[in-house]
C-alpha cells in the first residue's frame, strides 16, 4: 500500500492518458443537458402533464442526444468506463430515452436498432453487462408495462417469475438473484467491498416479492 501511495501520481497520470478526454468532456456535457431536461418533469403536476412534457419536450431533446451518442459510438466505441472513465453518464442518458412513455417506445426505432450494437460493445468489453441490462430494463419495463419479467434491477421480481428473471439475467452475463444476495450477505458480514452491480442506486440485496 505504501508503494502504491508513493506511485499514485504516476499511476493516475498513466490511467488518465488511456482515456479519451475530448469524448469524456462531450459525454459529461450531454449528461448534464439530459439531467436538466429530465428535471423539468418534476415541476409538472399530474401524470397527464408529465406525459405531455415527456412527449413534446423531452422526446425531441432525447432524439438529438441519441443522434450525438450514435456519432460518438460509431467513431470511438461505447463511451463507458474503458473509453472515458465513467460508466454512469451514457447509461443514464440511454435509460432516460427508454423511459419516455409506452406510446413513445412503441414507435421508437432508435433504441431497437441500437440494442444489437450495445450488446456487441458488451462482448468487446466496452460496456458492462450491468449497464446494458439497466438500459434494456427501462425499455422492457415501460414497453411491457409491468406484465413481463425483467432483470430485477428497477423492481424486485415476483417469486413466480424468478426462474424467468434469472434466465434473462444469465442471457446477459448477470449473476442470479440468489447468488447476488449471497454476495451482499458476505459484504454485510465481513465488511468487504465486492463492488457488486445490483440496483442502480446501490448494492443492496434484491428482495423477492411473494405475490
Amino acid at each position: 500500500w505504501d508503494t502504491i501511495k508513493r506511485q499514485y501520481r504516476h499511476l493516475r497520470k498513466t490511467y488518465e492518458s488511456s482515456l479519451n478526454m475530448d469524448v469524456r468532456k462531450k459525454a459529461r456535457k450531454m449528461f448534464s443537458k439530459d439531467q436538466w431536461k429530465a428535471l423539468g418533469a418534476l415541476f409538472k403536476w399530474g401524470p397527464k402533464a408529465q406525459d405531455r412534457y415527456a412527449t413534446k419536450i423531452f422526446a425531441p431533446h432525447s432524439e438529438k442526444q441519441m443522434i450525438e451518442f450514435l456519432r460518438l459510438f460509431k467513431t470511438y466505441g461505447y463511451p463507458g468506463e474503458r473509453l472515458i472513465g465513467n460508466n454512469f453518464w451514457m447509461s443514464t442518458l440511454l435509460s432516460h430515452h427508454n423511459s419516455i412513455s409506452l406510446s413513445y417506445n412503441e414507435r421508437d426505432t432508435l433504441y431497437p436498432s441500437l440494442r444489437p450494437k450495445l450488446w456487441k460493445a458488451v462482448i468487446k468489453g466496452e460496456m458492462s453487462a450491468f449497464e446494458f441490462a439497466l438500459v434494456d430494463e427501462w425499455y422492457r419495463a415501460v414497453t411491457n408495462n409491468g406484465h413481463e419479467p425483467t432483470y430485477g434491477i428497477l423492481e424486485a421480481p415476483l417469486a413466480k417469475d424468478l426462474t424467468k428473471t434469472n434466465l434473462l439475467r444469465e442471457s446477459v452475463y448477470l449473476r442470479s438473484i440468489e447468488v447476488h444476495n449471497k454476495l451482499v450477505a458476505i459484504e454485510e458480514k465481513t465488511g468487504m467491498r465486492l463492488y457488486l452491480d445490483g440496483h442502480p442506486w446501490g448494492e443492496d440485496s434484491i428482495e423477492i416479492k411473494s405475490h
